[in-house]
């Protein structure tokens, strides 16, 4: 299976790439008041407000400074209704498509949304990104 490998932290992650609906360099985001740290706001993508999450700031680190490869994957999320929404994962440093596995210094652990991201928090973003 082939994943699109990114650094949380000193850890490498997977996330299936059938599951990415894009990868986008870091623009500005609209920032909201009053909303937890791990969000990062807004992104104004071709009109479409898209919610973006930290993924360093959701696991609970301090971000360095923005990278030359910090990204934001574009996710369909999943919703109750039974439709999908983007959603903006913000990698700190995105490293390419790989195999899953790897072996040593080359291991990369598989993840997906729902491991990432609960759904509680998922609705939560949702409901801010309406509200703007």
């Amino acid at each position: 299976m082939k994943v699109i490998v990114f650094h949380i932290g000193a850890e490498r992650y997977g996330l299936p790439l059938a599951g990415v609906a894009r990868v986008v360099p870091v623009a500005q985001l609209l920032r909201l008041t009053d909303v937890p740290r791990f969000f990062a706001g807004l992104l104004d993508l071709h009109g479409e407000l898209v919610p973006v999450v930290d993924l360093t700031r959701l696991a609970g680190l301090t971000p360095e400074a923005v990278r030359y490869d910090t990204r934001i994957l574009i996710v369909d999320c999943p919703q109750p209704d039974g439709g999908a929404r983007k959603l903006g994962l913000k990698a700190e440093r995105v490293a390419g498509v790989a195999e899953a596995g790897g072996i040593g210094d080359d291991a990369v652990r598989v993840t997906d949304l729902d491991t990432l991201l609960p759904a509680a928090a998922r609705g939560m973003l949702f409901d801010y990104a309406v509200a703007a």
